[in-house]
């Protein structure tokens, strides 16, 4: 119950992180256009509820906002699902903050 009144006074928000040389995302009206290294571009759809904003300090980041928690954490699962980190270099999208183990790669 507390995250429902939470959730209506002041919103959640979820914060993932695109990395890689070449990747963008841009939003055309409901649909968010990413750049993920395909030979083609990926369209999400946003839900009604949700509103997704792009800022770019160092990183790309996509900043998610709505009022239901669990809606948020769906469509950021959902966004990260499109390309995840890859263990090499860590190229992906990733929650804010999240680590990833990079393997070492062959040697000589």
């Amino acid at each position: 119950m507390n995250k429902l009144i939470w959730g209506l006074y002041k919103g959640y928000t979820a914060k993932l992180q695109i990395i890689g040389v070449g990747y963008k995302a841009s939003i055309n009206g409901n649909d968010l256009t990413m750049r993920l290294g395909f030979s083609h571009d990926v369209l999400y759809k946003i839900p009604d509820n949700i509103k997704i904003s792009i800022s770019q300090q160092k990183v790309l980041t996509l900043n998610i906002f709505g009022t239901n928690y669990q809606q948020i954490k769906q469509v950021a699962s959902e966004i990260k699902r499109l390309k995840s980190p890859e263990p090499y270099k860590g190229k992906g999208i990733r929650f804010f903050g999240e680590t990833i183990l990079l393997k070492e790669g062959k040697k000589n």
